[in-house]
């Protein structure tokens, strides 16, 4: 795949200026927006370097990174997601996560950066948010496993991730829906699937203001946030 391939820190140029295949993927998907607002959306603090894909002119897809002083190998905050067009009688944008990691002052910010992003999100009328699987286990040293559940990004738990929860949790996810909003919305469900959750699989949240996902953000949001200003 022939894909072409941009580069520009936020403070300074549009780096779609100028490249054709870019701007014909970008105004097919966001007509009539700034770059900067769908960047922002990505999730990419202010101070990233970006670049940008574009295979085709339904797909957009964005990695920022931040570099570490102290180590050319180890940012200290990388990611990818990309836009993409889903072509039905009424179009959608949906964004998909992909990868993030986060390190030094970045680390521990997750919740404060998705916040703000989410602004961004609803700004541009994005459909949705998907992750491939939120990956990881508490001895990986990757915390999506948690993290995105944590967040209220939703998806159905498989039969052998149940299987791994005390049989406590188990009879009372029979109750409801096998998922990851029932599972931590049980007291003791979020600490056991810490303990021993591992991959999720697919996750979805919808960004709407008035929708499931977005009201335990913010309900988890505001604890964490009173927390940390005791």
């Amino acid at each position: 795949m022939n894909l072409l391939k941009l580069s520009t820190v936020l403070r300074y140029s549009n780096p779609l200026k100028g490249n054709r295949r870019a701007q014909e993927a970008f105004t097919n998907l966001f007509p009539n927006t700034d770059f900067h607002k769908v960047v922002l959306a990505a999730g990419a603090p202010p101070e990233s370097k970006v670049d940008v894909l574009a295979p085709n002119k339904n797909i957009l897809a964005v990695y920022s990174t931040i570099e570490n002083p102290e180590s050319g190998y180890s940012p200290l905050y990388d990611s990818y997601r990309t836009f993409h067009k889903i072509d039905d009688i009424t179009p959608k944008i949906v964004l998909t996560h992909h990868r993030q990691t986060a390190r030094g002052s970045y680390l521990g910010k997750g919740y404060e950066r998705f916040h703000e992003q989410l602004k961004h999100i609803r700004d541009l009328g994005i459909h949705g948010i998907h992750i491939d699987s939120g990956a990881g286990d508490k001895d990986s040293g990757l915390n999506g496993f948690f993290t995105w559940p944590r967040f209220s990004f939703n998806g159905d738990l498989s039969i052998n991730h149940i299987k791994r929860l005390s049989q406590k949790i188990q009879d009372r996810l029979k109750e409801g829906d096998r998922d990851f909003h029932n599972l931590f919305s049980i007291p003791g469900g979020p600490e056991e699937w810490r303990e021993h959750g591992y991959d999720t699989g697919p996750l979805w949240f919808d960004p709407n203001p008035l929708s499931e996902h977005s009201k335990r953000f913010q309900e988890y949001y505001n604890k964490r946030k009173l927390k940390e200003n005791k």
